[in-house]
């Protein structure tokens, strides 16, 4: 059974590339017509080849980054030249793209739906949100599915990844290539910014008195931190000022001299801006963050954490393509976990273990299986997990 999200890959890559080929006049048009002809039949290491050469032609022809960039992305064996080439090719995208024409120099205006997968994949959430709002800017001229599509494959973005180190071996094509000026530029438009508050769950923290009450303040930053990160204070509490800003207290206490006494000890062990505020400033704190993406933000880990495969959720009716699972995956544990069923398959106490499973499950048709991991119950990042098995071990 060929899933949805690759019968749709198929039949866009197919649509766009899968025309007849004409007699080539040059050596140009041979190369693009044989790399068409490869990816039309889903030989896309074959095409490899071509489209480096055809690149290395025209480096700035956006159509020969997208092709290029898309192309590493369905691999996957190569994910910072996906992204350098597709970040290329959006600088010059066409509603009227000409997949069958040597000719285009432009790229299909789903580039930036190539892009934000890519991104997805290489765990830059971030960017990815904003690949999908320029996407979202095409309206009624891009299927809702590749919307939706981005939308899910963010659930299972990594938002504390570590930025990834790129290898020298690893590097893009187009460094080899000098690099000429851009010349042509899209024009800028002018968007709203991302909800700081999307995926994040808050509670609003209401108290009895208006008087000031006083807590330290052991940091503040515009992305959200696990409260575990602190090792060395323990009962931080986080909250999302008025402007997006996360800050991280300690303590709410009724007279300051209370909050200076534990300041003095903050201070001593090791966070010297530390600072007293006031808890009941309701611009500041009255919003306490609990959770971000499913995660709870004070999963500091205690005891045992168990890895397992994620197949599929869903909130009510289980949907046909996940349905389809119980066919093919043995040992499927439906969990219900903060108003989602989560199927989840095995329980790892090693990332690599359960890493060699997901990856069977991948080359079984899978393609949706990633991990997750759990600690007393809770849903916790898989870089706070692998963290904690490296201090163990």
């Amino acid at each position: 059974m060929i899933k949805e999200s690759n019968l749709k890959w198929f039949i866009l890559l197919f649509s766009l590339l899968s025309v007849n080929l004409i007699h080539s006049q040059n050596s140009e048009e041979q190369l693009f017509n044989q790399a068409r002809q490869l990816l039309a039949m889903r030989q896309i290491n074959e095409a490899i080849p071509s489209l480096e050469t055809l690149y290395s032609m025209n480096p700035e022809n956006s159509n020969y980054n997208f092709l290029l960039g898309a192309a590493f992305r369905e691999l996957g064996t190569n994910r910072e030249s996906a992204i350098f080439h597709l970040k290329k090719a959006v600088k010059n995208i066409s509603e009227n793209y000409d997949a069958s024409s040597y000719t285009e120099s432009k790229a299909p205006m789903l580039t930036y739906y190539y892009l934000a997968t890519a991104q997805v994949d290489n765990d830059l959430c971030t960017d990815a949100e904003k690949s999908l709002e320029k996407l979202k800017e095409f309206g009624d001229k891009i299927d809702a599915y590749f919307i939706r599509e981005i939308d899910r494959n963010l659930q299972k973005c990594d938002y504390n990844a570590a930025p990834k180190v790129l290898k020298k071996e690893d590097s893009p094509l187009a460094e080899i290539v000098k690099e000429t000026p851009t010349v042509v530029s899209p024009p800028k438009t002018v968007k709203p910014p991302l909800d700081p508050l999307a995926g994040m769950v808050t509670k609003t923290i209401s108290y009895t008195t208006k008087s000031p009450l006083w807590g330290v303040q052991i940091g503040a930053f515009k992305e959200v931190i696990p409260t575990s990160r602190f090792n060395q204070i323990k009962n931080v509490d986080a909250f999302i000022d008025e402007k997006g800003l996360i800050r991280y207290v300690v303590g709410h206490f009724a007279y300051k001299q209370q909050a200076e006494s534990l300041l003095e000890v903050i201070r001593n062990s090791g966070v010297e801006d530390a600072f007293t505020v006031d808890v009941n400033n309701p611009n500041k704190f009255n919003q306490s963050v609990v959770s971000v993406n499913n995660v709870n933000l004070k999963s500091g880990i205690v005891g045992k954490v168990v890895y397992k495969i994620q197949v599929g959720a869903f909130k009510n009716d289980i949907p046909e393509a996940i349905a389809a699972t119980y066919l093919t995956v043995e040992g499927i544990d439906e969990t219900n976990y903060e108003d989602l069923t989560l199927l989840l398959v095995g329980q790892f106490d090693h990332y690599d273990d359960a890493a060699n499973h997901k990856d069977k499950l991948l080359l079984s048709g899978i393609n949706d299986a990633f991990i997750v991991a759990f600690n007393n119950g809770k849903k916790i990042s898989i870089r706070e997990a692998k963290r904690n098995e490296k201090d163990k071990d």
